[in-house]
């Protein structure tokens, strides 16, 4: 029997070893940053050593993440936490065994992020040439403004910088400065950079300057657009039906010759209605940027449009919105209403960095739009409102966008009623309109009792 033991140890020995050993020094930068790494190795019955055939993965908050293998038989996966403490509990099956084991207190004490909030220029705005360009934007940590250092410059297809101003905060803190764009015609980006307290945002705008605003061929307006794709980002592996507008003096056009420029090739556009034309480009299958060209012909004349858009695997979304869909809110004068969104990426982790837009139509058919701000410890984009006391049905859109994610929006309404405004009387509750009845009622009576006086 013993001889037997000792032949299955042995076995065991040969057969069974392996090495796992997560990193548990690892901690969370100041944006809670924190990188999972375990070393998982196994050995054969002559020590040779080997990665493969080896999963890991790390649970934290009832979270499982799968651990990305390296060359060195290190596993890795980079993901953001909210502020907290975590238990980090790591898995590692190897093809004999499976070991578990835990980094305990892992803590984030605070999440800083730095954002920029920019006004007036849109992506893909067409500006004028020697026009001045009004740049108004505001720097942001969690829900307060900031007077951080911002730049605005003016890059050119090269990279290179072709204008900058250093902005200023005016009044009410809104950072401004002013661009001349005396440059040459074509696209051009706005990159908005702000430095506070060791953090650091940059922000794109695409803009393409122009010396008129529309194409005019030959003296006459003859003039191609490109309605989308659009400056964004699209999903990897998806395909875009491409639309072109052509007019002639405004009117729509159904017989020009209309071709895409797009990777080398030209594709040649079909009439659709309205004088838009269409075609399907993809399946995009590599991420990065793309540039597309539309060129329109008709007899002499020539008009042309182009677009630079993005394709990434990284999506948006909404997970939940409060109000929810049709809820019914009973609120009182002077009542601030809270509109919260969960925003996920595609692995169903919380997004943070993002910017957030809530538009809330009324029911009087005003709109208002406000920015919601990420909670550091819930990870909700919220934002406090107060409503104009107008009963009814409320509309309400998120848009939520982020460098190289597909940007997403959501469509809400919910249902309002303000409570009718009551005073007190004698120690009784009664409302405005009983009160009219009562002060109508005892004016009658003194009325009724100054005839009968006057008779009597």
């Amino acid at each position: 029997m013993r001889k037997l033991i000792i032949m299955l140890l042995f076995l065991a020995n040969a057969f069974a070893l392996s090495y796992f050993q997560p990193n548990c020094a690892a901690h969370p930068d100041s944006y809670g940053f924190i990188e999972l790494s375990a070393g998982a190795v196994w050995y054969d019955n002559v020590s040779n050593a080997y990665c493969t055939n080896t999963t890991v993965t790390a649970t934290v908050a009832n979270h499982t993440y799968s651990l990305n293998p390296q060359y060195d038989c290190n596993f890795t996966k980079l993901i953001q936490l909210q502020v907290g403490t975590y238990d980090i509990s790591y898995k590692s099956v190897f093809p004999n065994e499976t070991q578990n084991q835990t980094c305990y207190n892992v803590s984030v004490l605070s999440v800083k992020t730095l954002d920029i909030v920019y006004y007036g220029v849109q992506n893909g705005d067409v500006l004028l040439q020697n026009s001045t360009l009004h740049v108004q934007a505001v720097a942001v940590v969690g829900q307060e403004n900031v007077p951080a250092n911002m730049l605005a410059r003016i890059i050119d297809k090269g990279g290179n910088i072709t204008k900058e101003v250093k902005l200023g905060l005016d009044a009410v803190g809104t950072q401004i400065g002013d661009l001349v764009l005396n440059l040459s015609t074509g696209d051009y980006t706005l990159r908005l950079n702000a430095l506070y307290n060791n953090l650091n945002a940059t922000t794109d705008v695409a803009i393409t300057v122009a010396s008129q605003i529309g194409n005019v061929s030959q003296g006459v307006n003859f003039t191609a657009r490109i309605i989308t794709p659009v400056s964004s980002v699209y999903l990897r592996d998806s395909t875009i039906n491409a639309v072109v507008k052509v007019l002639k003096w405004g009117e729509p056009v159904n017989d020009a010759s209309v071709v895409l420029k797009f990777q080398n090739q030209d594709i040649a556009m079909t009439y659709d209605r309205f004088g838009e034309y269409t075609a399907v480009i993809g399946p995009l299958a590599s991420e990065g940027d793309y540039d597309l060209k539309a060129v329109a012909t008709k007899d002499q004349f020539v008009a042309q449009d182009e677009v630079t858009f993005a394709v990434s695997k990284h999506t948006l979304d909404i997970d939940s919105i409060s109000p929810f869909y049709n809820q019914e809110l009973s609120l009182k004068k002077g009542d601030s209403l809270e509109i919260k969104a969960i925003l996920l990426d595609e692995e169903r982790d919380v997004v943070s960095g993002a910017l957030v837009i809530a538009k809330i139509l009324e029911s009087d058919g005003k709109a208002l739009q406000m920015q919601l701000f990420q909670d550091s410890t819930t990870g909700a984009y919220k934002g406090v409102l107060y409503l104009n006391e107008l009963n009814g049905v409320y509309q309400l859109k998120i848009d939520a966008s982020k460098a190289n994610f597909v940007p997403i929006t959501k469509d809400s309404q919910f249902n309002v009623q303000f409570e009718k405004e009551k005073v007190q009387i004698f120690s009784q509750v009664v409302t405005v309109e009983n009160l009219l009845y009562i002060v109508l009622g005892v004016a009658v009576l003194i009325l009724l009792a100054a005839l009968l006086r006057a008779v009597f």
